[in-house]
């Protein structure tokens, strides 16, 4: 009777196991501005600063700034979050496009501002619904900010969806 129940055991091994079900978690992801933003232009460089908690603009006049966020390759992001400080006296209104894809033939552009009050901070984010009918999440995501004189970049945040298995 022992080599049955062993018989039994060896078949049943050997039949495999079913596939593990996908399980998802959702993770967030924060990048310092200086790891992820740079000025757009050669001549925006003397003015854009990196400064270990942002990227500032300490020049006189707007300056332009690409910022890349980080999210590991298969997972599905869920929100991109930019984050920013005004150290003026006065209210500024910061603007930034939202680049979503690979290619420039199949780019999502989504633009967006917020008027930051004087000597405080504010963050302005995406999620897929700003997105095309029927992409149900940000393949990748690039912006392109104009930078008042006296603000900067404080944070670059995904949120996304990731699956680890069972």
């Amino acid at each position: 009777m022992h080599k049955l129940h062993l018989l039994a055991l060896a078949f049943l091994a050997a039949a495999g196991s079913p596939e593990a079900a996908a399980a998802d978690i959702n993770r967030s992801a924060i990048t310092m501005p200086a790891g992820a933003c740079q000025s757009a232009l050669p001549v925006f460089d003397g003015v854009i600063r990196k400064r270990p908690l942002g990227v500032q603009n300490e020049g006189t006049t707007a300056a332009f700034v690409t910022c890349g966020a980080t999210t590991p390759g298969q997972a599905r992001t869920s929100r991109v979050v930019l984050a920013f400080n005004n150290s003026n006296s006065h209210d500024v209104t910061i603007a930034c496009t939202l680049v979503a894809g690979y290619t420039e033939s199949t780019a999502v552009y989504r633009p967006q501002s917020v008027t930051i009050p004087a000597n405080w901070g504010d963050a302005m984010f995406w999620v897929p619904t700003q997105l095309p009918s029927g992409i149900p999440y940000f393949a990748s995501a690039a912006f392109s900010c104009t930078l008042p004189p006296g603000t900067g970049i404080t944070r670059v945040q995904t949120s996304y969806t990731e699956d680890v298995g069972q």
